[in-house]
């Protein structure tokens, strides 16, 4: 997979593209960013990156996880950890729970059991997201645990 610098920045950039928060599964969230990638892509006038490269990069984030960690490339590894790496950023919790809540019509206080087994299932694949996992993974479990604490 050398010199594939551009479809692993296009892919990154499209992996979430129009994702639905929740309301629809995940494979389907995968087929849309797809679609809007080579919707976007036939819209150039020219398009020398490889498509179907791109595609098999995103297919590594949809969620359960369908292709076994042993089974990816670099690069998926690479696009998985960085999806993954969300939960690291500081309004986490307030994006992804307060917004799947609200998008989702369930109160916070039932999705945080599924968030605490998500983020206890979450084993990074690069030497970057095992660092961010390393320095980071313990608090964002705390925060996680405080809020399901005060919502009881």
């Amino acid at each position: 997979y050398g010199g594939m610098t551009e479809e692993v920045l296009v892919a990154c950039l499209f992996h979430d593209y129009n994702h639905s928060q929740g309301a629809l599964l995940d494979s389907e969230n995968v087929r849309i960013a797809k679609e809007g990638m080579v919707n976007f892509l036939n819209s150039l006038e020219s398009n020398p990156l490889d498509t179907d490269f791109m595609e098999h990069l995103i297919d590594a984030t949809e969620y359960p996880y369908k292709i076994p960690s042993d089974k990816l490339c670099p690069y998926q590894k690479t696009i998985r950890d960085a999806d993954l790496c969300q939960i690291y950023e500081y309004d986490w919790l307030k994006q992804n729970i307060f917004g799947l809540s609200l998008e989702m019509g369930i109160p916070v206080v039932d999705l945080l059991p599924g968030q605490m087994k998500f983020l206890q299932s979450i084993k990074p694949l690069t030497e970057y997201g095992k660092y961010m996992h390393d320095k980071y993974f313990e608090s964002v479990c705390e925060e996680v645990e405080f809020l399901q604490k005060i919502m009881e």
